[in-house]
């Protein structure tokens, strides 16, 4: 695995999810990167329920976020999920999760980096 990461913004997981997603007070966060190929945009196209029911489409989906998500200090039921980057398990355990945040985490992808910015203000 490649240890540098590129420049990432980081985003909140939103107050909708619930207090499960706050750790001693904090919000915890994704960070995914800046620049997004158009080759990854077109892999991580579709209809996510869709790919989830193709294991193969699921693979390299997840293959493929690993490329986008740098970090994350997300939790499951049993504690830390692993970190995203270049990490396709992480993307299933959280599939295994909590469907909702992965389709939330799955949209960041397509988000600009201005969208991304104004959540956070």
């Amino acid at each position: 695995m490649n240890e540098e990461t590129p420049a990432e913004i980081r985003v909140e997981v939103p107050p909708e999810f619930g207090e499960v997603y706050s750790t001693d007070g904090e919000r915890q966060w994704v960070e995914r990167r800046h620049r997004i190929s158009v080759r990854i945009l077109q892999a991580c196209e579709g209809k996510l329920f869709e790919v989830l029911e193709d294991e193969k489409a699921f693979q390299k989906l997840c293959e493929n976020m690993g490329q986008v998500f740098t970090d994350w200090t997300i939790e499951g039921d049993s504690g830390p999920l692993p970190k995203p980057w270049q990490n396709p398990k992480a993307f299933v355990a959280l599939a295994d999760s909590d469907y909702e945040l992965l389709m939330w985490v799955w949209n960041l992808t397509f988000m600009s980096v201005a969208e991304l910015l104004d959540q956070k203000n």
